[in-house]
């Protein structure tokens, strides 16, 4: 208990103070508390007064303290990417996971991509065909070359994806190779004086060659090989009919009157208004004996082969192989050729510069319905002797070739496909429609026949 007098401090229980000895009145004793609480209320309020007064350029100090601190901090702090902020939420940083996860895909979808492009080429001789689809039910849209150079871009069940020219394709994995295919050989000069005079054999086989006029007044050399640095067998004069065997570049390996020989091919021209190498392939379901008939309207066969004066009797195979039942012999297709004068349909085709004749013909014949090896026997039958004129006229023809040579085959097949392409050179551009191409489908028993004339 305080002592309303002189302040000091006395027991709860004291009437009297023990400092001054005065009486300390219960009711003073209150009033006094009551002073007291004021004076320290009021005394409190000032100190807290002057305390704020004190603390707020302190903690003004501390604030921009702080925040230099922060800058400071960030300011050196390395660039982690995509590292999680430590403070962030759980769901930001998932986010953040999330979109790190997303480029790292991305980027190893698209090295996958980059790897799976890769250089090929084409290993079948016959030639492969590009299709819209990874299937060989899909249509065909260009026939490529043994030994064609192609980017592989994507795969799909063994089925290449590629670009081709400007059209774009996939084409069969079991034709292709990462080794880049041998080419055919060079025609080479003779390595000494004495093969002058051996007979060289040609590079290029024509299993059915053409026959072919000479056409030059002061006659032809027939020499030992394909070159003029090789001895003259004999002097053909104009008129004589060859046969051709081979050809190795601008040369022809012939035969006459039983002499094997080499003549400039320019030299030799087809028969004028005859139809030439038409090749008839049969292609049955089964194993089968196949009669098979050409029946000319005018003109005579000038060639055929197998023998046979237009009637073929031959056990075919679903693989195409012919066995000849005459001789024995096995052969890819029957082959024979006229002379005859059919005045041909010129209302429609194309006009084709000659130095685009193999892009046109790899185009066009697998739309006409020509499979891979047909196709290739085409190119390289016809091709050397378009691409030496300026301009072609082409057209493929159809009732007036099949009206003038009828064909009949016994069993009766399922689907028929002729090919017959009559061209003539043109110096300069003309206008033509160009034909509508209806799509072909190999059904059943098969036959496919193609052939053609230059005017």
């Amino acid at each position: 208990m305080i002592c309303p007098h002189c302040g000091a401090q006395n027991s709860e229980q004291a009437v009297y103070c023990q400092r001054c000895g005065r009486k300390i009145d219960l009711a003073d004793q209150m009033d006094y508390s009551d002073d007291i609480s004021e004076e320290v209320g009021a005394g409190d309020s000032a100190g807290a007064k002057r305390d704020f007064k004190i603390s707020v350029p302190i903690m003004a100090a501390a604030v921009v303290l702080i925040a230099a601190l922060i800058v400071f901090f960030v300011a050196i702090k390395p660039n982690k990417g995509n590292t999680p902020d430590p403070g962030a939420s759980t769901e930001t940083t998932e986010e953040v996971a999330d979109e790190a996860k997303e480029k790292e895909d991305n980027a190893g979808e698209q090295k996958t991509q980059e790897e799976t492009v890769k250089t090929m080429y084409v290993s079948s001789e016959d030639g492969l065909m590009l299709r819209e689809g990874p299937s060989k039910d899909t249509e065909s849209i260009y026939v490529l070359s043994y030994g064609t150079e192609i980017k592989v871009e994507k795969t799909e069940n063994n089925w290449a994806y590629t670009k081709v020219d400007d059209l774009s394709g996939w084409c069969s994995m079991d034709y292709l190779t990462e080794k880049k295919p041998e080419g055919k050989k060079d025609s080479a000069a003779p390595s000494s004086e004495a093969d002058k005079n051996k007979i060289v054999e040609p590079s290029n086989i024509a299993e059915y060659g053409y026959h072919g006029v000479v056409n030059t007044e002061d006659g032809l050399n027939m020499r030992y090989g394909p070159g003029e640095n090789y001895d003259v067998i004999q002097v053909l004069s104009k008129g004589l009919v060859v046969t051709e065997y081979g050809w190795d570049g601008d040369w022809m390996y012939i035969k006459y009157a039983g002499q094997y020989g080499w003549v400039y091919a320019s030299y030799i021209s087809p028969f004028e208004g005859g139809k030439e190498k038409p090749a008839i392939y049969l292609y049955p379901t089964k194993t089968m004996d196949v009669n098979v008939k050409v029946k000319l309207t005018d003109g005579r066969f000038t060639y055929t082969d197998p023998k046979g004066d237009g009637e073929w009797n031959v056990t075919a195979s679903p693989n195409g192989k012919l066995i000849d039942k005459a001789s024995g012999k096995s052969y890819d297709y029957i082959f024979w050729e006229s002379d005859d004068n059919t005045e041909y349909d010129w209302s429609e085709g194309y006009v084709i510069e000659g130095r685009d004749s193999e892009r046109f013909l790899r185009r066009t014949l697998p739309k006409l319905g020509l499979n891979e090896s047909e196709s290739t026997e085409f190119i390289e039958y016809w091709l050397p002797r378009m691409e030496k004129h300026k301009y072609n006229l082409i057209t493929f023809q159809t009732d007036c070739y099949t009206d003038s040579a009828a064909l009949e085959v016994s069993p009766k097949p399922d689907s028929v496909l002729r090919v017959f392409m009559v061209f003539k050179e043109i110096k300069a551009p003309i206008e033509i429609k160009e034909p509508v191409i209806k799509r072909f489908d190999r059904k059943g028993f098969t036959v496919v026949e193609w052939g053609g004339a230059e005017k």
